[in-house]
């Protein structure tokens, strides 16, 4: 259930990775011609009881490069549940910003209450043509 809006398309099988492998070298079309960037597939894992597939980013900005001082390694670690295609789990370090993580909790996988997509009490549900196209 995708709570009460429809796909476009199917959900992708739960066999099929989220993140695509990365380029032979290891390295990602850059941005500029100043950062060195790596991916690393981190592979499958669990976390809260849901199938998540990881991959590391790691950025470094040399200095000079986009107004650098000295030289900065940037790196983000992010877990994305498999199935239902939602970050679970994200964590960056990156000098200029600090440090960052995020985690997504209790992820329900039951279908919603329905009464959640009822009008409340008292309103009327009115049945509408869409105006005429022009």
């Amino acid at each position: 259930m995708y709570f009460g809006i429809q796909p476009s398309r199917p959900p992708p099988p739960s066999d099929v990775p989220v993140f695509l492998p990365a380029p032979r070298d290891g390295r990602v079309p850059e941005t500029t011609d100043c950062i060195r960037s790596t991916i690393e597939l981190l592979g499958s894992k669990y976390i809260d009881g849901v199938l998540v597939d990881g991959q590391r980013s790691v950025a470094v900005f040399p200095a000079g490069c986009q107004g650098a001082t000295r030289e900065f390694t940037a790196i983000t670690e992010l877990w994305v549940a498999r199935v239902q295609r939602v970050l679970m789990f994200s964590e960056s370090t990156d000098p200029h910003i600090g440090d960052t993580t995020v985690r997504f909790q209790n992820l329900s996988l039951t279908d919603p209450d329905l009464r959640l997509f009822q009008p409340p009490p008292g309103y009327t549900v009115v049945e509408q043509s869409p105006p005429p196209q022009r």
